[in-house]
């Protein structure tokens, strides 16, 4: 019994970096055309990436061509997102936390490739990858580590931190990185075997979604040492607000699915709505429930009215979260305030 005691120690949970490739920005309309994974379970590192077949024109294509280089062409013959959805739910089974900078972008556009899904049982593993898993947004966490940072584009970081990859196809089921820290002196070479390979012209440089997630690796354990963590459940248990709320942002989906988006409806989510964590640079490293309402009011009206991109999701949070600062600023004024002053108070948020 005792040997048995002596012997066993704490694991550090699995996680996963995942970076994903598309044909645009909009999780509706666009796809997916490149998923990239590293598996990382106790320092050994498990690379899965595969190309997909978005299904869509050689047109609707040609912006994002120009970003990441993966050629309409070449994307023919590869499989389609519901071919390859079983094999990353099965790679990702053991993934206590999935990594990803802006997390909020891969997530929904996995979730728009898992409901297009005709599978009900792909569907219910992808279920896990989306709702059970624990997204940590690398976004989140360098907001909150490097305050002073104008420029918070993971590349910029990369570069801040010295982190270079270079990643090229050296045969069919192997691939050779080298990667370089400012706190290394050493260069790591490593050739890697891929659990699922669809490549036929390796991309070097970054948007490629296999070297952005050595990359990213690398940048989460230098903002990990910046904070005195040893692993990712530090970030969990310190900063909650780095983990992506999927559970507020499924409710919001379904919410707008089913057109349920009044004020009263809205009332119903104002607590979870509080607690989201603003990226925007008006709310930076701040909840909404932190943030003034002036800068919450002037994020929706930047993020929400203007921009043709916009996302209903975040704007609806946002409104939510105005909602629970009425109702908290009323009982306030009627506790403290008098009668005269609560009405204008009343007046002024109905005004507004």
């Amino acid at each position: 019994m005792c040997s048995e005691v002596n012997n066993f120690r704490i694991l550090e949970p699995v996680y996963a970096v995942i970076d994903l490739e598309t044909t645009g920005l909009d999780r509706k309309e666009d796809r997916i055309v490149q998923i990239g994974v590293v598996k990382v379970k106790n320092d050994t590192l498990t690379p899965w990436m595969t190309y997909v077949n978005p299904c869509k024109s050689a047109e609707s294509q040609m912006d994002a061509f120009r970003v990441h280089r993966i050629s309409p062409d070449a994307l023919k013959d590869k499989p389609t997102f519901a071919e390859v959805a079983s094999k990353l739910c099965a790679f990702l089974h053991d993934v206590g936390y999935i990594v990803a900078y802006n997390a909020l972008f891969d997530w929904s556009m996995l979730v728009e490739e898992f409901r297009r899904l005709e599978s009900e049982t792909e569907k219910k593993e992808g279920s896990k990858i989306l709702e059970i898993i624990k997204w940590l947004d690398m976004y989140r966490l360098a907001i909150k580590t490097l305050p002073e940072e104008d420029d918070m584009r993971a590349g910029a970081l990369f570069k801040k931190f010295s982190i270079h990859v270079r990643t090229k196809q050296i045969q069919t089921f192997h691939y050779l990185y080298e990667l370089k820290c400012a706190n290394s002196r050493e260069k790591e070479e490593k050739d890697f075997i891929l659990t699922e390979t669809n490549a036929t012209n390796w991309i070097e440089g970054f948007h490629d979604a296999m070297g952005d997630v050595l990359a990213t690796n690398s940048l989460l354990k230098e903002l990990l040492k910046m904070n005195g963590y040893s692993s990712i459940v530090d970030v969990a248990k310190n900063m909650p607000y780095c983990l992506l709320d999927t559970e507020l942002l499924l409710i919001v989906d379904n919410m707008l699915q089913e057109r349920k988006t009044s004020d009263k409806d809205l009332k119903g989510i104002a607590g979870k709505a509080g607690k989201f964590y603003g990226t925007m640079s008006s709310l930076r490293g701040k909840t909404l429930a932190e943030s003034p309402r002036r800068k919450v009011r002037e994020a929706y009206n930047a993020l929400y009215l203007r921009d043709e991109r916009r996302d209903e999701r975040i704007g609806l949070i946002l409104t939510a979260a105005l909602l629970c600062d009425r109702d908290e600023s009323r009982k306030r004024q009627s506790t403290n305030s008098s009668p005269t002053s609560a009405d204008q108070e009343a007046k002024k948020v109905k005004s507004e």
